[in-house]
């Protein structure tokens, strides 16, 4: 933020309003959202990077590299928002009269560089282990209007933006109509407030292919609410640093703003943590197959028994694709997957590891016979597969796991994952960009 206006005082008050909105809290302290969590922390390096670029110093692309390169580590659909972002900024400059994207454009090529650079190692693997099953491309988990407007009122942990950018969206024009660039973060934010709605007809567009195939990937709207609060957060910032310098004890004032943020996230937080402490802790499942139950304690205890459970969603997300597997952890396939089940000739077995390590499983079974073996492992191709030591042939199996050949006999099967070679080369790079984005950084005029 001190990048964009060069002033402390909005900086420190962007930064209270911007950590402590609900949707973020609820992400990390409730809903356990890691990736988006702490993608969250990232998205203002990455769109004040888009604003130099595009607007102001040219010189600072570094930022959009180290902000996008940071978002894409943490969560890849933020990471992909904030792409097609730039796509729309870039088609708006385009049409936009006595604008020369020519004296700009070589900082965005940097930028996406750096970012490429910095973040191989991730892109090499997510292509060589496909094809893979990528998360749901529709749209999901939809929230009214009226839900978020509740949860942002009672300024309670949840899919809500907090009592204070509500007042900023819904009176934010009226004070920022002044000035155009106010205005249009203004707007953007509003855009990405009602966008995180169902107020946008998203059932329609899943029938819609080339809307779903693309912004489908986005799957929850909701996620929308942290990009509308790095906007919203810009302006009530703003307008709090305005009303602060209209009173002459500006030190007391700004202390009673902080103080108020502060009671703010306590108000926000304490029901959610007095909720907690009466929630119950997970019981052992009762049988095989049963959901993973919400609000339960998990504990040092209890640990353990978290894996007896099929999560709601999620189970295939990134197995191998094939046409059999589907978005559903009850589909028969994933859970003969999940159920350790072993087709032996086409016959069904259980079939437990003896040993598990770091990247590591290890199988032993007998055969009376030359067989084919379908075990309950994820084919990837960087797997490597030994039986009694010596590396054998894999393919991948009508659920996607890891079919193989074995002889008569006792064989000890070894899976380890193992990356290849150019993967730590790609490492290097990597840790050598980083080094050198770093010193840009320091020497941002000089690059």
């Amino acid at each position: 933020m001190y990048s964009y206006c060069k002033q402390t005082k909005k900086s420190i008050l962007f930064s209270l309003i911007y950590t402590t909105m609900p949707y973020h809290l609820f992400l990390g302290l409730w809903n356990g959202t890691l990736g988006e969590f702490i993608a969250y922390t990232f998205l203002p390096i990455a769109f004040v990077g888009i604003y130099h670029i595009f607007w102001g110093d040219k010189n600072k692309w570094w930022l959009l590299a180290l902000g996008m390169s940071l978002v894409l580590y943490s969560h890849l659909v933020s990471a992909f928002i904030i792409a097609m972002f730039i796509g729309v900024v870039i088609i708006f400059k385009l049409i936009t009269p006595h604008f020369s994207l020519n004296t700009r454009i070589f900082s965005l090529v940097k930028a996406v560089f750096f970012t490429i650079l910095t973040t191989c190692p991730f892109w090499f693997l997510f292509i060589i282990e496909g094809p893979v099953a990528t998360p749901q491309d529709s749209f999901i988990v939809l929230h009214n209007l009226t839900d978020i407007l509740n949860i942002s009122i009672n300024n309670t942990i949840g899919s809500g933006i907090g009592l204070i950018l509500l007042i900023t969206a819904l009176i934010g024009g009226i004070f920022a109509y002044k000035k155009k660039q106010d205005l249009s973060i203004y707007l953007i934010g509003l855009f990405f407030f009602i966008a995180s709605t169902n107020i946008i007809p998203y059932q329609i567009f899943n029938h819609i292919k080339i809307i779903r195939n693309t912004l489908g990937l986005i799957q929850m709207p909701g996620r929308l609410l942290s990009f509308s609060a790095v906007f919203l957060s810009v302006i009530a910032a703003e307008l709090i640093t305005k009303v602060i310098n209209r009173f002459n004890r500006r030190k007391l004032i700004t202390a009673l703003t902080i103080m108020f943020s502060v009671v703010m996230f306590w108000s926000e937080t304490l029901p959610e943590y007095s909720l907690l402490n009466k929630i119950p802790e997970l019981s052992v499942s009762s049988k095989k197959g049963q959901i993973l139950p919400t609000l339960k304690k998990i504990s040092n205890n209890n640990y353990d028994d978290l894996f007896n459970y099929l999560i709601p969603a999620g189970e295939t997300d990134y197995y191998h694709k094939t046409n059999q597997l589907t978005h559903s952890s009850i589909n028969p396939l994933t859970l003969s997957i999940i159920n350790h089940t072993c087709y032996i000739n086409s016959k069904k077995t259980n079939l437990a590891p003896i040993k598990e390590g770091n990247n590591l499983i290890n199988y032993k079974l007998e055969t009376n016979g030359d067989s084919n073996i379908d075990l309950p492992i994820v084919y990837y191709p960087s797997d490597n597969v030994t039986v009694n030591g010596k590396k054998v042939h894999k393919k991948t199996s009508f659920r996607g796991t890891i079919y193989l050949h074995v002889n008569s006999g006792i064989n000890n099967i070894k899976i380890k994952f193992e990356p290849p070679t150019f993967e730590y080369i790609l490492m290097l790079i990597a840790i050598l960009s980083w080094a050198w984005l770093m010193l840009l950084i320091k020497r941002p005029y000089k690059s």
